[in-house]
């Protein structure tokens, strides 16, 4: 096991596009300043996020995965 801290910030105008595939009690807290009431957008394109409406699987799965491969050759 493996723990990860992401301390993780974003302008309170920044709205997620689908819901968070780890959720937290403190998502959406505002740390200062005030909600927004309009969400602001970048002229560019922004790719979406993948679908995880079937679950999420981190990346140690997928290590844990390659180990056993390693081992078996």
């Amino acid at each position: 096991m493996r723990p990860l801290l992401l301390n993780v910030y974003s302008s309170a105008d920044s709205m997620p596009y689908c819901a968070n595939p780890i959720p937290s009690e403190y998502a959406g807290a505002i740390v200062r300043g005030k909600p927004a009431r309009y969400s602001c957008h970048d002229p560019r394109g922004c790719e979406l996020p993948p679908d995880w409406s079937a679950g999420y699987v981190g990346p140690w799965a997928y290590q844990e995965k390659g180990r056993g491969e390693q081992a078996a050759a």
